[in-house]
């Protein structure tokens, strides 16, 4: 029985932190191999197809304790053998610094684009760069409030 609240309870703590992240209201989580931990998949491609603004969070870093963690409307959306890809970007390349609390901006103007895909796949790049870099990421898909 007390396995069951513990559970009950956490799933309700999830739900809840899903509601401040996303206020539209949750779709997916996407994880970096491509499975889906929350929600359907099928949420953000219907939400796609009908022309509704997707909101899309993507992390770096170990799962439990990402380095990074970004939020972004979607500017561009394409559904694609039965995958959402959104386009996130055109900001000026940043970086953390280290162990301090500061993001910087880059010295030179470059610009950073990427497309973030619910197949558990990031590929982007900075406007210096002669080619684009594919990584996995966990990613969230919400409906733009």
């Amino acid at each position: 029985m007390r396995a069951l609240i513990l559970v009950v309870a956490f799933a309700a703590a999830a739900f809840a932190a899903e509601a401040q992240v996303c206020p539209g209201g949750h779709l997916a989580t996407i994880e970096a191999d491509g499975t889906v931990s929350a929600g359907r998949r099928e949420a953000v491609v219907d939400a796609a197809r009908n022309g509704i603004a997707i909101r899309v969070g993507w992390e770096l870093g170990p799962r439990a304790t990402p380095f990074l963690v970004h939020w972004q409307d979607a500017r561009f959306v394409t559904v694609f053998e039965g995958q959402v890809f959104a386009q996130v970007g055109d900001i000026h390349h940043q970086f953390g610094l280290g162990k301090r609390a500061h993001v910087g901006l880059g010295k030179d103007w470059s610009i950073w684009a990427a497309s973030i895909g619910t197949n558990g796949k990031m590929v982007g790049r900075l406007s210096t760069e002669p080619e684009p870099k594919e990584q996995p990421l966990v990613s969230h898909w919400c409906v733009a409030a």
